[in-house]
C-alpha cells in the first residue's frame, strides 16, 4: 500500500468521524428546544436549550483554537 493511499484512507475516515459527529449533535440540538432558565451573578435568561448547546460547543472550539495558537507561537 502507497502513502497516497494510506492518506487518502485517513481522510475518508475523518470525513466519515466528523459526518457521524455533526449528525449525533443536530439529533441532540432538535430534541432539546424546550425553554431553560440560566442565571449569571445578577442576570436571568430565558433561552432554548438548542441555543444554549450551541454556545457551549462554539465557546469550546474557539478556547481549542485559542490554547493550540497560543502553543503554536
Amino acid at each position: 500500500m502507497d502513502k497516497k493511499a494510506v492518506q487518502t484512507k485517513g481522510k475518508l475516515w475523518k470525513f466519515v468521524l466528523q459526518v457521524i459527529l455533526i449528525t449525533l449533535f443536530c439529533t441532540l440540538l432538535f430534541q432539546n428546544v424546550h425553554l431553560v432558565s440560566v442565571e449569571l451573578l445578577l442576570w436571568e435568561v430565558h433561552i432554548p436549550l438548542a441555543l444554549l448547546l450551541i454556545g457551549t460547543a462554539v465557546t469550546g472550539v474557539l478556547i481549542t483554537f485559542l490554547v493550540v495558537w497560543k502553543k503554536g507561537r
